[in-house]
C-alpha cells in the first residue's frame, strides 16, 4: 500500500478487474485541462508497478496535430480545441483498436512534440493483462468510448483550472495562454461536459482540487457507509480519567463522590439518553443535593474540560481512520453511548467536520446495543444496512447490535479481552485496508 488511499483503492479495482493472459486493460483518466490527468496516471502507474502488476501509460497529448492542423481559421477557436487538436482517429487505428483486436501492442508511433511543433517516436510494447493507463482530454468521444474498460474522470472547477494555468503554464507560454483559456479551453470543455456529461459516463470520479488529498466522489457499485464507535476506539477512556472525571464533577456540585456513585453508576442509561442538564436537576431530586444552577453549570464545564483531554490525544490512526473513509467516498458517522455534551467535544476536536451524521444517544434516546440506533444512523446516511460498516472496541455488545441491524461489525482490539468471533484489527490503520478491499470488488 502506499500513503495515498484513494490511489490505492483505484489501483486494487483495476488489479481486480483487468484480464490476465487475454488482452490489456484501458482505463481513461480523464478531465478538463489542468485537472492533474498526467500526474495522477504517473501516480497510478507507480502503485501499480510497486504491486506487480504490469503497466503502460499512453499519453492523448502525443496525438496532437501539428499547429497548421490545429489552428483552422475556418472555425471557432473553441471548436478547433475540440474538433483539430487530437488525431483520435489516429490514436484509435494505431493503438486503441490493435489492443482490443490483437490483445498486444509492439509499435513504434509517432508523437508530435508541442514546443517543436516537430515529431519524435514513441515505443510501445504492451502485452496481455497489461493495464494500460490512457491519458488526455475529450475521451468521452464516441469513437474512443468503445476502446476504453473503465473511465476515471478527475473534477476540478474552473477557478482551480485557471489558477494551476497561471502556476503552470503562464511562466512558459506568456499572458497569451491565460487568453486561450478564457476564449478557447474552457469554452471548449464547458460544450463538451455538457454533452457528455462524466457521472453519466463515468465509472469513478474524483475530486482532484487538492493534488495530494484526491477524494472519490463516484465508485462503481452501490453506496457504503462507515460508521465508529466513540470511546475506546477514536479516542482513549483510561479508568483513571473516568474517575478523576467524576470526581472533579461531584466536588464542582459540592458533592462528596461517595454520595454520588452508586446512583451515577446505576443511572447510566438516564444520563446518556437525554441531555446532561436535565440528568443533573433529576440526580439532585433523588439525593437530595441542594447545588444551584450555576453549580450546575460548573459540573458540566468540567466533564467537558476533562473528557476534552481524550480528544486531544485521539488513539494513533483514528483522525487519520475517519478522514480516508470519507476521501474513498463512504458515507460516516459517529455512533456513541454517550452524555449530550460529547457533541461540542467533536465540534472542537480534529475530528470536527470529519462526519456526515453524529448518533449520540444522549439526543436519539437510545443506547447501543440496540439495533434501531444503527438502523436510524443507515437510515441518515442513506445507505442500506447490509452496506454499512461498524467498528468499535466492543464496549455494551455494540458489534452484535450492528449485526442484529444487518450490518458488518469490525472488532478493533483496545487491550481488553472480547469474546467476538467476527472480524477483528489490531488498530485503526488496518481499517483503510479492509475498505480499499471492499471497494475493489466494486
Amino acid at each position: 500500500m502506499s500513503d495515498e488511499p484513494v490511489l490505492d483503492a483505484l489501483a486494487a479495482l483495476l488489479v481486480r478487474r483487468r484480464t490476465t493472459g487475454t488482452r490489456p486493460y484501458v482505463v481513461a483518466v480523464t478531465g478538463v485541462d489542468t485537472a492533474g490527468k498526467s500526474r495522477m496516471a504517473e501516480r497510478l502507474r507507480t502503485v501499480l508497478h510497486a504491486r506487480g502488476v504490469p503497466v503502460a501509460v499512453v499519453h492523448v497529448d502525443d496525438f496532437h496535430r501539428p499547429r497548421a492542423e490545429r489552428y483552422d481559421s475556418t472555425l471557432p477557436a473553441p471548436r478547433q480545441y475540440y474538433e483539430r487538436s487530437i488525431d483520435f482517429a489516429r490514436l484509435v487505428a494505431e493503438v486503441l483498436a490493435p489492443l482490443r483486436t490483437d490483445g498486444v501492442l509492439h509499435r513504434s508511433v509517432a508523437a508530435l512534440d508541442l514546443p517543436s511543433d516537430e515529431w519524435r517516436t514513441v515505443r510501445h510494447d504492451i502485452g496481455p493483462g497489461t493495464v494500460v493507463i490512457l491519458e488526455g482530454v475529450f475521451l468521452y468521444r464516441a469513437e474512443v468510448r468503445p476502446y476504453v474498460d473503465l473511465f476515471v474522470h478527475l473534477d476540478v472547477d474552473e477557478g482551480t483550472v485557471l489558477e494551476r494555468a497561471r502556476q503552470r503554464d503562464l511562466p512558459t507560454q506568456g499572458a497569451e495562454v491565460m487568453r486561450k483559456y478564457a476564449d478557447k479551453y474552457l469554452p471548449a470543455q464547458r460544450a463538451y461536459l455538457e454533452e457528455h456529461p462524466p457521472r453519466e459516463l463515468a465509472h469513478v470520479v474524483i475530486d482532484n482540487s487538492r493534488w495530494e488529498e484526491p477524494v472519490v466522489r463516484v465508485w462503481p457499485g452501490r453506496s457504503r457507509a462507515v460508521l465508529f464507535d466513540l470511546w475506546k476506539t477514536l479516542v482513549p477512556l483510561p479508568e483513571e480519567l473516568k474517575r478523576r472525571t467524576f470526581e472533579a464533577t461531584a466536588a464542582a456540585l459540592g458533592q462528596h463522590p461517595g454520595d454520588l456513585a452508586d446512583v451515577w453508576k446505576r443511572t447510566r442509561e438516564k444520563r446518556e439518553t437525554g441531555p446532561f442538564a436535565a440528568y443533573l436537576d433529576w440526580l439532585r431530586d433523588e439525593v437530595a443535593g441542594a447545588w444551584s444552577p450555576a453549580q450546575a453549570e460548573e459540573a458540566a464545564a468540567t466533564r467537558r474540560r476533562l473528557h476534552g483531554e481524550a480528544f486531544a490525544t485521539p488513539l494513533p490512526g483514528a483522525v487519520e481512520a475517519v478522514a480516508a473513509a470519507g476521501r474513498l467516498g463512504l458515507r460516516t458517522a459517529l455512533v456513541s453511548n454517550c452524555a449530550s455534551d460529547v457533541r461540542e467535544m467533536v465540534r472542537r476536536s480534529a475530528f470536527a467536520g470529519r462526519f456526515d451524521e453524529l448518533l449520540l444517544s444522549a439526543e436519539t434516546g437510545v443506547m447501543k446495543p440496540d439495533p434501531e440506533l444503527f438502523r436510524t444512523a443507515a437510515v441518515r446516511l442513506g445507505v442500506p444496512p447490509d452496506a454499512c460498516l461498524f467498528v468499535g472496541d466492543g464496549t455494551d455488545g455494540e458489534l452484535d447490535g450492528a449485526v442484529a441491524a444487518g450490518m458488518t461489525a469490525v472488532l478493533v482490539e483496545c487491550g481488553e479481552p472480547r469474546s467476538w468471533t467476527g472480524p477483528r484489527i489490531a488498530s485503526l490503520p488496518e481499517l483503510t485496508d479492509l475498505l480499499i478491499t471492499d471497494l475493489a470488488k466494486g
